[in-house]
């Protein structure tokens, strides 16, 4: 039986988690009450036949169409529990892209996770905003790196999942940073069949509390 004071994480991995890298594991040992915030810079990218899609999507919260180098990027993680006393974790990212004249704009990204029991298994369910969320299933690999793959999208009405068809991909990774013990790098990507690699960013953080 899982314990369910233990952090979503550690529950969807089951006896996987004990395989993830000591940073890693820091990083998402969240219990209710507790958060962790990191701090690092991320590569962003996309293909320019995403732009007007993107520039739609971020009036609502959603990706964004601005890309850069070593974007500065805070994000934090408070565990909590919402209006059912279920566990949560509630993500809170803000990149800082700098205009050409030198001026700062602030793209916020907001989602809350969740627990999502799939008979024997366990997955995260992330929610953002218009109601819409992906299912991410958790594995760790053989050098301790954590990865997640979607496993479905929906719309959330109330507590029903609508799925939502689409042929669109994400994968993330996560993985130790090889010399700064308190850093850690990730990969996001998300493809499409025939297009590859459409939206994605990458870099490294650090655990700053």
């Amino acid at each position: 039986m899982k314990d369910s004071s233990a952090s979503i994480y550690r529950q969807a991995l089951g006896t996987q988690w004990d395989s993830l890298h000591p940073v890693i594991r820091r990083h998402y040992d969240l219990k209710a009450g507790e958060r962790r915030e990191v701090e690092g810079a991320l590569h962003v990218h996309h293909t320019r036949m995403l732009t007007p899609i993107l520039h739609i999507t971020a009036r609502f919260g959603l990706l964004f169409p601005e890309q850069g180098r070593n974007v500065y990027t805070t994000l934090i993680n408070e565990a909590t529990v919402d209006a059912r006393g279920q566990p949560v974790v509630v993500w809170k990212r803000c990149l800082h892209f700098k205009r050409p004249d030198g001026t700062e704009h602030k793209r916020r990204f907001d989602s809350v996770v969740k627990l999502l029991p799939r008979g024997a298994d366990s997955l995260l369910l992330e929610k953002v905003a218009l109601n819409q969320a992906v299912a991410m299933r958790l594995n760790v690999d053989e050098r301790g790196a954590l990865m997640y793959e979607s496993a479905g999208f929906y719309t959330v009405v109330g507590e029903i999942l609508i799925p939502v068809p689409t042929p669109s991909r994400l994968f993330i990774r996560e993985w130790a940073h090889p010399t700064e013990p308190d850093r850690f790098c990730m990969a996001f990507q998300m493809t499409l069949p025939l297009l590859g690699d459409v939206f994605g960013y990458e870099g490294e953080f650090k655990i700053v509390s």
